[in-house]
């Protein structure tokens, strides 16, 4: 009898140290994978949008560019920066200062911006 209890709790503790290695396991692995999705991804892609569009429409050199195409911009942006980063990536900037934090996303933002750029200057209507 006591050699079955003794099985018993090998047995649940086994189950238990499985349980939480593949439980933490996984969602630390997810946290690598590139791209961000879920509410982590609508939250970022929304405060991106809503930030470059401010920033975008102040901008005198935007002048005279729709609302439309900046708009077409800056979902592109979002978009692409939650495309090429993790969750991981993404909370090790959150406790940044705004200025290291643009600094760290620095290379992924030097990958989507021209990419967002050429697909607003082609939505662009050329004069006739």
């Amino acid at each position: 009898m006591g050699r079955q209890i003794g099985g018993w709790i090998a047995w649940a503790a086994a189950f238990g140290i499985a349980f939480f290695v593949v439980k933490y396991g996984v969602a630390y692995v997810k946290g690598q994978e590139v791209g961000l999705t879920g509410a982590m991804r609508d939250g970022f892609v929304g405060a991106a949008i809503r930030t470059c569009g401010e920033k975008q429409a102040n901008d005198p050199a935007n002048a005279g560019i729709s609302k439309a195409i900046l708009s077409m911009y800056c979902n592109c942006y979002a978009n692409g920066i939650a495309d090429r980063v993790s969750e991981n990536q993404l909370r090790a900037t959150s406790d940044l200062p705004a200025g290291q934090r643009l600094a760290a996303l620095q290379p992924v933002i030097d990958a989507v911006s021209p990419v967002c750029l050429d697909e607003a200057r082609r939505a662009i209507p050329t004069a006739k």
